[in-house]
């Protein structure tokens, strides 16, 4: 095993599930490193679209432990911007939340 390769938790791997239906984040997470990139995050978010800063705020939200008790820290306006297959995919966390 590479000595940078960390080896992943049943929720790590559920996380990579989830974030397989969003294509255009899975950019900012290196899967085998186990590590999201903040700045580079912190930089897409200024020309993101409403749909793509919202999602990308909620994956980031999940990975970082920070959305506590299934609750997402977003306004249901900003959820209806999203497609349905991306509020399905969050729907389906929130209905079986976990935290990598």
């Amino acid at each position: 095993m590479n000595p940078t390769t960390k080896k992943e938790t049943t929720n790590q791997t559920r996380f990579f599930e989830l974030l397989s239906e969003f294509r255009p984040l899975q950019q900012f997470w290196a899967r085998e490193k186990l590590e999201c990139d903040p700045d580079a995050v912190e930089m897409y978010l200024s020309v993101a679209s409403q749909g793509e800063a919202t999602a990308l705020k909620c994956l980031v939200s999940i990975w970082s432990g920070t959305s506590q008790d299934g609750y997402l820290a977003v306004s249901v306006s900003d959820l209806a911007c999203l497609s349905d297959a991306w509020r399905d995919a969050l729907v389906g966390w929130i209905q079986d939340p976990f935290w990598p």
